[in-house]
């Protein structure tokens, strides 16, 4: 996708996807992102209106630092992305066209909040620090982001296998 968006000269779709994939925010969320909301010295985006009323603080990936470091914002409102979910759909379906997966229906921007998920898990996250960076309020919901690839129950299995200390 980062290369289709590139492709087509779709520079904030490109940034936009960095985001999102790397963060797992809610696009809503990205498009009201602020500014004062991003601290590149600590490395932290700050969301103050999430889903729940429930703001949060992510870490950023060093890829979404460099995207938001010299990321342009609206003069009036400050918004980094000033920007809706129509928009986004726009450039999203020409790059899922140039990819071929045009006709995948589950192939959507809100995909991307379960990559960020299904990587923290694959990687070692527990589901509890998944539960909060993705700032929800049930576990049962982040269960339902945090998907396994089929190394992960060999991994498990191993841990069986070894010998307790």
């Amino acid at each position: 996708m980062l290369a289709a968006f590139q492709s087509r000269g779709l520079r904030d779709h490109y940034a936009a996807f960095v985001v999102l994939i790397d963060t797992g925010m809610r696009p809503s969320e990205l498009w009201r992102l602020k500014q004062k909301d991003v601290d590149l010295e600590h490395g932290l985006i700050s969301i103050w209106q999430a889903k729940g009323n429930k703001p949060r603080s992510l870490p950023m990936t060093d890829r979404v630092v460099k995207t938001l470091r010299d990321r342009p914002c609206e003069l009036v409102s400050g918004r980094l992305f000033p920007f809706y979910n129509r928009w986004f759909w726009t450039g999203w379906k020409q790059a899922q066209k140039d990819i071929g997966l045009v006709h995948d229906k589950s192939f959507i921007p809100y995909c991307l909040r379960h990559t960020c998920a299904s990587r923290l898990i694959q990687r070692g996250a527990t589901l509890a620090s998944v539960q909060v960076w993705l700032g929800h309020r049930n576990i049962q919901t982040t269960l339902r982001y945090a998907h396994l690839k089929p190394d992960n129950l060999v991994d498990a299995m191993q841990l069986l296998q070894r010998k307790a200390v």
